[in-house]
């Protein structure tokens, strides 16, 4: 099955009061861009990323950052999450870029990667997809040693994305929900658990940023 690949982007973060994708990584480039150069590596016949925004009104600060940056052959699609009109997007959080996906394509799985995930690596991608290809699953990610899931750095299937939808319209937008609702959910363990560090606040993105640097 056809593999696209999902960046979440979404909307401005209150905690971190700003912009995740947009952050300058310590790697030289804003954070989406870091991204963008990772998945690049783990899948190198790709031509399109996807990024899902709240809406149009997001695109612009985003558009003057990548005409500077950009040295990839990688493009952008833009994923407007205003493009579910069930249910008032603002209401359901990542939910809405991962619905927004499917309803581009119900028939491919998609790769999602969450925008704040600055130590992630090519090895820890490639592991993800690898496994997917090798025993196909629902849904594959990666749980850290504390037992906590990533469902936004995964692998989902048509039939999970189904899942998230009968859910959504229930009240239950979180994506976990559908890791604990499927039989055969694959949970992978990392190579190494800082590469799941996710940041929300300045002072996690700080140390984030202080850890890449001690070991790049």
């Amino acid at each position: 099955m056809t593999l696209r690949v999902l960046i979440l982007a979404g909307r401005q973060s209150s905690r971190m009061g700003t912009r995740k994708e947009l952050l300058p990584h310590p790697s030289g480039v804003p954070m989406y861009q870091y991204l963008l150069n990772i998945i690049g590596q783990a899948c190198p016949e790709l031509n399109t990323v996807y990024m899902s925004v709240k809406n149009k009104e997001f695109v612009p600060p985003f558009e003057m950052q990548h005409n500077q940056s950009r040295g990839d052959n990688i493009s952008v699609q833009f994923i407007y999450d205003q493009q579910l009109n069930n249910r008032d997007e603002n209401d359901i959080g990542p939910a809405a870029g991962l619905l927004a996906a499917y309803s581009t394509n119900p028939e491919t799985n998609w790769l999602v990667v969450a925008c704040d995930f600055p130590l992630l690596t090519v090895r820890t991608l490639t592991r993800l997809i690898s496994a997917q290809e090798q025993q196909s699953s629902s849904l594959t990610c990666y749980r850290n040693s504390k037992g906590f899931c990533e469902p936004l750095l995964a692998v989902w299937s048509p039939e999970a994305l189904e899942k998230l939808a009968e859910n959504v319209k229930q009240g239950r937008t979180g994506p976990r929900f559908v890791l604990d609702e499927l039989s055969d959910a694959r949970v992978m363990s990392p190579e190494d658990d800082v590469e799941l560090l996710n940041v929300n606040t300045i002072e996690e993105w700080e140390k984030a940023c202080n850890l890449f640097k001690s070991v790049a």
